[in-house]
């Protein structure tokens, strides 16, 4: 988002997605994946921004810590 100049509100209002899941993906910290959540964000990113984007552009998988 950073990159093409689009913001949270931008993206929510194109949307219509609840800015605290805006929020949540912009910071990495969210607590679950909705793939119908994820296209509708690829294809607002794509018509605002004129380029491809692919799910490597929004989505970034870190293993999680085990143990403790």
């Amino acid at each position: 988002m950073d990159r093409h100049g689009v913001t949270r509100y931008a993206l929510q209002q194109k949307t219509g997605l609840a800015m605290n899941t805006v929020r949540a993906m912009y910071d990495g910290t969210p607590t679950r994946v909705d793939l119908p959540v994820i296209d509708r964000v690829i294809a607002v990113l794509s018509e605002v921004t004129g380029q491809d984007i692919q799910l490597a552009d929004v989505l970034e998988w870190q293993p999680t810590k085990q143990g403790g």
